[in-house]
């Protein structure tokens, strides 16, 4: 597979993870279909050559058609969101704060942007603000919790977190506007994924052979299986046409309802040096993917 030349984040020269991360490579694909109307990827971008060795990571397609990552620069040492414009190849600094601050999302109001926002200490206290896009300080939504780790957007008022609690990270439902929050179910994975009809999609990890993706429903609070995971992976995306992506080790699978109850590997990215993908991000239009690769040394 070809990789296209690409000029990206140049003033991000970090050479150490940050808070015990990993260092990550970030690609950018074309996505298409082959015969078999499956996924294919195609025209390789690589995005972080000139952050190689740092943390460049959480991929999100922002509303504008940029893509927005957590980064951390040499200038302050910490993480910050950054966005990138790939069809220009202009990126900037969206935050700048003294927290760390990862996972950005669109919220369902236009106007801002969301992220899990971690301030400093012992114990860290981890929880999800927003800003607006206009300029101004944060403003925090989950104050009653201290131990988000990922969430999505249900609609405006509700949120699906992921909430730290030892082996036992639970899928938690909150109500920012009351505070109330209810415990779904535990043992996930830190994927999360709002479905155009507000069901929440995620990873089970049901024991330490089997790991499912599953579907919430905030309203009825029905679970449904949707199928069992590649191997133990649990990060994923999921096209308009309800195809499901996953990556494991230097592979990645498809899974689509409409084809087969089965993954198909769509590509092998090892000639890349992708060894072990984590975070994948499609873009709204089902024409990109963005790929993450950790490197398993600190």
């Amino acid at each position: 597979m070809r990789i296209g030349p690409f000029l990206i984040l140049s003033m991000l020269g970090c050479c150490e993870a940050a808070l015990g991360q990993f260092a990550t490579d970030v690609y950018m694909f074309a996505l298409g279909s082959d015969d078999s109307s499956l996924p294919k990827l195609t025209d390789g971008h690589y995005l972080s050559g000139l952050n190689a060795g740092g943390y460049t990571n959480q991929p999100w397609f922002d509303s504008d058609g940029g893509i927005l990552f957590s980064m951390r620069t040499p200038k302050d040492g910490q993480h910050e969101i950054w966005a990138l414009y790939p069809d220009s190849a202009k990126y900037w600094q969206v935050t700048r704060t003294a927290a760390n601050e990862f996972s950005p999302r669109n919220t369902p109001d236009p106007g801002y942007l969301s992220v899990l926002r971690q301030l400093p200490g012992d114990t860290p206290v981890q929880h999800v603000v927003r800003f607006s896009r206009a300029g101004g300080k944060p403003e925090g939504l989950t104050p009653a919790l201290s131990d988000a780790g990922y969430y999505t957007w249900i609609d405006g008022d509700e949120l699906a977190l992921f909430v730290i609690a030892g082996g036992m990270n639970q899928l938690v439902h909150y109500n920012i506007r009351t505070g109330t929050r209810r415990i779904v179910t535990d043992k996930i994975g830190r994927c999360l994924l709002t479905l155009p009809n507000t069901e929440v999609m995620f990873v089970h990890k049901v024991s330490d052979e089997h790991w499912f993706i599953k579907t919430w429903h905030p309203v009825t609070g029905a679970i449904a299986l949707v199928a069992e995971t590649p191997g133990l992976t649990e990060d994923f995306c999921r096209l308009a046409d309800g195809t499901i992506l996953m990556g494991k080790d230097s592979h990645v699978f498809a899974w689509s309802p409409r084809h087969s109850s089965d993954w198909k590997e769509i590509a092998d990215l090892s000639t890349l040096g992708i060894t072990h993908i984590t975070r994948l991000a499609a873009g709204p239009d089902g024409r990109r993917l963005v790929v993450v690769h950790e490197r398993k040394t600190p």
